[in-house]
């Protein structure tokens, strides 16, 4: 499971515009996608026309159209099955299909999202003497280090203005057909946007720039700096595998253009945004104009619609373009949203930004196996497995290096584990190996004893003796030593004994009796060793004698005996004199 959150840039007191950023923790499994891909228009030469229509997605229900509207189910027939931003009608439940991703709160006017995973800008709009807070104040390409900009108050051409922007991150849907009749990839992320413009007349240029490495504004109280990049300058301020995505629209409306750029070697010793072939993204993006006046449930530029022409909306599959870019492993620090004068790749000025750089928290490489720690009494001969990866599972004898023990998601070590040994294992998907997760086989000791028979003779004639069984024991390892008279208590344990002045009678011997020794630090695996020994108590034999008497043999002064005519009732067993 993987966890990103968005969270806000710092900008000073007073600028003029608003944030309304509805951000929250989401957390799926990611595998190779990378987040947001970058919100989108495109270069005139280089541009080539994106298709409009259904993406396969499953919020908003019913996927998402893009059709030039914001209404769910319109326009009638063709999308009437389709979601889109707002309901068709406000007071639809949030379980309408086709339904929306925001509604609007009836009583103060705020769009709240139904969705966890959605992104709201709005900028103030300059009016009369005002001026636009947050501009780029010198030359600023979008090839340049961004440590060189500049940014402060001033006035950006109508056509560069933009007041709102929306995004909502949604998984495919494959119970949905694509534009190309394609099945939705339920591990494919897709960013659907919208953003607008104030007027229509010429061509407008939006950048979405996905950086890898933090990019903040300096001089924050006084309202005017610069930017700081946490990239290295030896790559031009930016991290190879870094994405510009540029979404364009101009005079005639309907389907917009998208290009897809990527930070890299210019072969000469510098780095640029290369311009990527959009034939590679075949069915990864979508995007048009509106072609009819769009009310919104917002404010657009003083008004509740949009003139034709004056709204972009499209959604672009973030997994497709992280891997048809081969950068399934980038992790993203900072969203950059702003508008430029051209789509002239390497020569267009860097106009407005309505938000300074968004920092971000995206690691996309797929996130360590779960796996399950294990406690076992002695040698362990089982299998361990890991579970959550969409990939290659590979095992490995250390956190870091080596060489994989077993691919696989369930491995079973070569010889019996007899001391507690910790394992890592890794997730792999379209190349990218995530970090590694720890799993430990812990080796609890089985305590051993010995036991020998205890024996004695009956005391006196009680029919019985006492015993201390602790004499039956020796050789005992470290831990706790309990007696039972039933090996059933033994097992539980219940109903232990107390081991001294242990009385046995003739009638039960040989009696049977259980000890059973705990090691005290296995944690809750009750690691034990059980073993019997009996007690018996012999018989003391008893008898009964007579004198004898008789009279001296003639006059010998003495007479023969045998004594064993002395003893009667002897208990059998062997008489000696």
């Amino acid at each position: 499971m993987k966890d990103f959150t968005f969270s806000e840039g710092f900008h000073p007191e007073g600028f003029q515009f608003k944030l309304l950023v509805y951000f929250r923790k989401f957390t799926r499994s990611l595998g190779i996608l990378g987040f947001l891909g970058a919100f989108l228009i495109s270069f005139g030469a280089y541009s080539q026309v994106i298709v409009e229509g259904a993406v396969p997605v499953q919020t908003p229900l019913g996927g998402y159209g893009v059709d030039g509207d914001a209404t769910a189910g319109t326009p009638d027939p063709t999308y009437n099955l389709v979601g889109d931003w707002f309901f068709e009608d406000y007071d639809d439940p949030n379980n309408t299909n086709p339904g929306g991703i925001f509604r609007r709160d009836p009583i103060n006017g705020t769009l709240n999202p139904i969705y966890d995973n959605t992104f709201f800008l709005q900028d103030d709009v300059p009016m009369g003497n005002v001026k636009d807070a947050t501009i780029f104040t010198t030359v600023a390409k979008i090839d340049q280090d961004p440590n060189t900009y500049t940014w402060g108050e001033g006035s950006s051409p109508n056509k560069n203005e933009i007041q709102n922007v929306a995004v909502h991150f949604a998984y495919g849907d494959d119970g949905m057909l694509d534009f190309f009749g394609q099945p939705g990839d339920p591990d494919d992320l897709w960013a659907l946007f919208a953003a607008d413009r104030e007027v229509t007349n010429g061509d407008s240029y939006i950048d979405f720039e996905f950086l890898q490495a933090s990019l903040t504004m300096t001089g924050l109280e006084a309202g005017y700096g610069g930017f700081e990049s946490g990239a290295s300058a030896a790559t031009g301020g930016r991290t190879v595998g870094d994405l510009l995505v540029t979404v364009g629209y101009g005079n005639g409306g309907g389907i917009a253009t998208v290009a897809i750029l990527r930070w890299e070697s210019d072969g000469s010793g510098g780095y640029h945004y290369d311009l990527k072939d959009i034939e590679d993204y075949e069915g990864l993006i979508y995007a048009t104009t509106n072609t009819n006046i769009t009310n919104v449930p917002f404010d657009a530029y003083g008004k509740d619609y949009y003139e034709i022409n004056q709204w972009v909306e499209g959604a672009v599959n973030l997994s497709g373009i992280f891997e048809a870019n081969l950068d399934p492993c980038i992790s993203l620090s900072t969203l950059f949203v702003r508008t430029r004068s051209s789509g002239e790749s390497g020569t267009a000025q860097l106009k407005d930004f309505p938000v300074g750089p968004i920092q971000l928290e995206i690691d996309l490489t797929p996130p360590a196996p779960e796996v399950t720690d294990v406690e076992n009494c002695g040698p362990y001969e089982g299998s361990l497995t890991a579970t959550g990866c969409e990939g290659t599972v590979k095992w490995y004898a250390a956190e870091t290096g080596g060489t994989p023990l077993y691919t696989g998601a369930t491995y079973t070590p070569a010889s019996p584990i007899t001391e507690t040994t910790s394992f890592w294992v890794s997730c792999t998907v379209d190349g990218c190996e995530g970090p590694r997760g720890e799993v430990t086989v812990t080796i609890y000791e089985i305590p051993d004893f010995d036991v020998t028979d205890l024996e004695s003779c009956e005391e006196g004639e009680t029919g019985g003796a006492s015993f201390d069984l602790n004499d039956a024991i020796s050789n005992e390892d470290m831990g706790t030593l309990t007696f039972y008279i039933t090996e059933a208590d033994a097992m539980v344990p219940e109903n232990a004994i107390d081991p001294i002045d242990v009385s046995v009678l003739l009638s039960d011997s040989p009696e049977t009796f259980w000890a059973r020794l705990d090691n005290d630090n296995d944690g809750d695996e009750d690691c034990h060793t059980i073993k019997s020994f009996t007690v018996t108590v012999y018989d003391n034999p008893d008898l009964v004698v007579t004198d004898l008497e008789d009279c001296e043999a003639t006059d010998t002064g003495a007479q023969t005996f045998d004594l064993n005519d002395a003893v009667t009732d002897d208990d059998g067993g062997t008489i000696s004199f």
